[in-house]
């Protein structure tokens, strides 16, 4: 096996893992938002991601409160066309912006065999917590399979009313399906899906003015700030088309000449392809939730 030069690691290992974590986004829309796309198709997420399932509605006062039978419907037709395309499948809205990298990075600790799904987890109205819809949400396939094959079909579990909280709906499905509701913080108890736009996480002055139920709601401990985030945060909401351009530009284009930031603490000078891929599943692991390895969940 030939060694892989220094200045294509990076690449490499990303594309690695994109080989080997598959998923597919479903997004909801608005009407409005369908007629003009919020990022071309050389955004990131459009050449990383398969968009297969874009769902307008006639107006935005219809939208909401028929969210949940959208919902429903559209995984429906991922399961029935898609289920054995893909690992993992990402429901977000259309101001949902989504760092594909860390979101694969995350999901390389799991098996799409085992039913669990993250998101930032909310603790209200079921026993383990559901999902916010607001910073999307992602099932794994088994999740899908036991969602489609056993909730749709049986309505004490998954209620069959067209209308309600699509996030708290879908819960109390996947509870009651047998779906693990993971977490999706890391290693440190950091959030890396958050409901809201940057600048409300991270203005450590901020507090939360129009989403002061946040703290009431989050399953677990939030720290207003810089340390609100993890540094492979997946998501966040509410994400103006400007400010989408701007983090698309922070995060993919801009590089501060002279900082040089590793995520493996100790590198090889030259490394195999396998060798980068399992030390990526091994940093995937370490960076689990405290939930997730058995540690303290506040």
């Amino acid at each position: 096996m030939s060694l892989i030069p220094r200045r294509l690691e990076w690449f490499l290992i990303g594309q690695g893992i994109g080989m080997i974590v598959g998923f597919m986004a479903g997004l909801m829309t608005l009407q409005s938002s369908y007629k003009e796309p919020t990022l071309d198709p050389s955004s990131s997420f459009e050449r990383t991601v398969p968009v297969h399932a874009s769902l307008p509605t006639s107006n935005e006062q219809k939208c909401r409160p028929l969210l949940w039978n959208e919902t429903k419907a559209a995984f429906k037709y991922i399961y029935d066309h898609y289920i054995n395309d893909y690992d993992w499948f990402l429901k977000a809205d259309d101001d949902t912006y989504v760092i594909v990298e860390n979101l694969r990075l995350m999901l390389l600790a799991y098996q799409p065999t085992e039913p669990i799904c993250f998101g930032c987890k909310f603790k209200l109205f079921t026993k383990q917590g559901y999902m916010s819809g607001e910073a999307g949400y992602i099932l794994s396939r088994a999740a899908l399979r036991r969602f489609a094959e056993i909730g749709l079909h049986n309505h004490s579990l998954c209620s069959a009313e067209q209308r309600g909280d699509e996030d708290i709906r879908m819960g109390q499905c996947l509870e009651g399906v047998g779906v693990r509701a993971g977490d999706s913080r890391d290693t440190y108890g950091r959030h890396r899906m958050l409901p809201f736009m940057p600048e409300a996480h991270l203005d450590p002055g901020d507090r939360m003015v129009g989403h002061s139920f946040f703290p009431a709601y989050t399953y677990y401990r939030y720290n207003q700030g810089q340390n609100c985030c993890s540094d492979y945060t997946v998501s966040f909401h509410y994400v103006s088309k400007k400010t989408m351009y701007a983090m698309e530009f922070f995060f993919y284009r801009l590089r501060p000449f002279g900082i040089s930031i590793n995520c493996f603490s100790s590198w090889q000078k030259d490394v195999t392809y396998e060798k980068l891929i399992e030390m990526a599943t091994d940093l995937s692991r370490k960076m689990q939730g405290p939930d997730q390895t058995g540690r303290n969940t506040s």
